[in-house]
């Protein structure tokens, strides 16, 4: 799994593919992760790539319209991770967190999948860690008691990614939830669900809620 921050000047968007117009100051305390993001932004000029945590980076203050992480906001302690967030935002600028959160795999198969988990670890999957990101989660409330933002508006989007046996349990081989299981346990588990997907043709489709929260700097 790829996670990735970034701060953004210029204007109220999302980054994708066309960054053309912007000037962007791209995070990331990973140096194999700036490698990658330098392949996949080679050629524009406007982005300057810094190998660095967000609360060890060093950057103007005040001086970005527009603050983003995809996926990684969770991991900055909420005691610095708003004050500086706000320090580094222009009057007016925006938060933007994004997180993905996964809901698991299309009937009939998610039936089959839970009674798996039970049958091995004892007990029915609970709530993904990335529930963070939901509405209902502790983001809103970290951005509320900050102090230093306005009520925060949130949009969800719903996206699926497709998996074969192998690519669906590589995933959950990524995931802390699993790392964390002692190695035989994980491993009969992953073996169960990959035997499960085969059973069901070979493939599944994971379902995900993406979902963004976008709180302006207050003053």
């Amino acid at each position: 799994a790829i996670e990735c921050r970034f701060v953004a000047r210029e204007r109220h968007e999302c980054l994708g593919p066309d960054i053309d117009g912007l000037a962007v100051t791209a995070l990331d305390p990973g140096a194999d992760l700036l490698t990658l993001a330098r392949q996949h932004l080679a050629g524009f000029d406007n982005v300057a790539f810094v190998h660095s945590t967000f609360e060890q980076t060093s950057l103007p203050p005040g001086s970005f319209k527009l603050i983003a992480s995809a996926q990684a906001w969770h991991w900055i302690a909420p005691d610095v991770a708003y004050a500086k967030a706000a320090t580094l935002l222009a009057p007016g600028g925006t938060l933007a967190v994004f997180g993905n959160v996964p809901l698991g795999s299309a009937p009939p198969l998610d039936t089959e999948l839970t009674d798996i988990y039970r049958a091995i670890l004892g007990t029915s999957p609970g709530p993904p860690p990335e529930a963070w990101y939901t509405p209902s989660g502790a983001l809103p409330l970290f951005i509320a008691r900050s102090g230093y933002f306005a009520p925060a508006m949130h949009q969800s989007y719903a996206w699926s990614q497709p998996h074969t046996a192998k690519s669906f349990t590589d995933f959950l081989r990524t995931r802390t939830d699993h790392r964390r299981l002692p190695e035989p346990m994980r491993e009969n588990l992953l073996a169960a669900i990959a035997e499960a997907i085969e059973r069901h043709g070979g493939r599944t489709e994971l379902r995900f809620e993406a979902h963004l929260h976008l709180a302006r700097r207050k003053g």
